[in-house]
Parts: C-alpha cells; structure tokens; sequence
C-alpha cells in the first residue's frame, strides 16, 4: 500500500511537472514559443508570434506590400536576414 501510494504521488508531481512546463507555449513551423515570444519562421520571410496560453494560439506576420516609387531598384527577400529585415524593398538614389 504505502509502495502504489508514493508511485502515485511521484505520477502525479511529474504530471503537474508535465502541464507546468508546456502550459503556454505555443508549437508551429517546429518552433517552440513563449507566450510573448517572436520568432523568425526559418527558410520564410515571416515572423511567428505567440499569443495566448495555448499552442496553437499564434499570429503569422508577412512582409508588407512593397509598391514600386519612381526612379528605385526592387531589392528581393534576403532570407539571410531576420525578418523584417528580410523583407523585399525599394532602394531609391538620393534625389538632393
């Protein structure tokens, strides 16, 4: 009796253990996230962001829009980047 009482205990603190360490988090692309946390979505252009206490509570963001201003070069995605800082541009010469 007093052997399955302590396994039980033991059971029972590891779950706990368990559902404190995972409550939380949020799981996508193969990345794990912190409620808050922001990660850039690896091969993508994008970020994932948690946003709730479960994991599948996430926001996805994407680069904007990038309209073409007169007299710019269109610069690709540079997935070498982090994102935003991968995301396609204009570099426009200094008209002064």
């Amino acid at each position: 009796m007093k052997q399955s009482l302590t396994l039980l205990l033991l059971i029972s603190t590891l779950l706990i253990f368990k559902l404190e360490t995972c409550y939380g988090d949020c799981e996508v692309y193969g990345l794990v996230l912190r409620k808050g946390e922001a990660k850039t979505v690896p091969g993508k252009c994008s970020q994932v962001v948690c946003v709730g206490n479960r994991y599948d509570e996430y926001e996805i963001e994407n680069c904007p829009n990038a309209y073409s201003p007169k007299d710019c070069t269109f610069v690709p995605v540079d997935l070498t980047k982090t994102y935003p800082k991968c995301c396609p541009h204009w570099k426009c010469a200094d008209t002064r």
